[in-house]
Parts: C-alpha cells; structure tokens; sequence
C-alpha cells in the first residue's frame, strides 16, 4: 500500500511551476515543511503514470 496510497503525505497541491516558489515559501513562514514532489506533463503517447519509488527492488511503478 505503501507504494500506490498516499500513507504520509498530508496535502499535495497541483499548481503551475511559476507559483511553485511562491507557496513554499508561505507554507516556510508558517513553518510547515513543504517540497516539490514531481510534475504533471503533458504527453502525445497513451496516458500513464509513472512512479520512481526510490525502491531499489521495484524503482519504477507504472499504471496504465
């Protein structure tokens, strides 16, 4: 579950790359720790999601 559930992750936010910044230095300020995970791209291939885990026995997960 680990691996496909958010089991820690308390809030994502989806917003575009130049207000990025904008927010974690507003989450900083109100001392929340706050990173940029990853990013939403726009692709002329079949729709998937690809996870790199990190995980050395299964580093990459995909979901078709």
């Amino acid at each position: 579950m680990y691996k496909v559930f958010n089991m820690g992750i308390r809030m994502l936010l989806f917003v575009d790359q130049k207000s990025a910044n904008t927010i974690l230095d507003l989450a900083s300020a109100f001392g929340v720790k706050a990173y940029i995970m990853g990013q939403v791209k726009r692709t002329p291939n079949e729709a998937k999601v690809v996870i790199q885990t990190g995980d050395e026995a299964e580093p990459i997960v995909e979901y078709k």
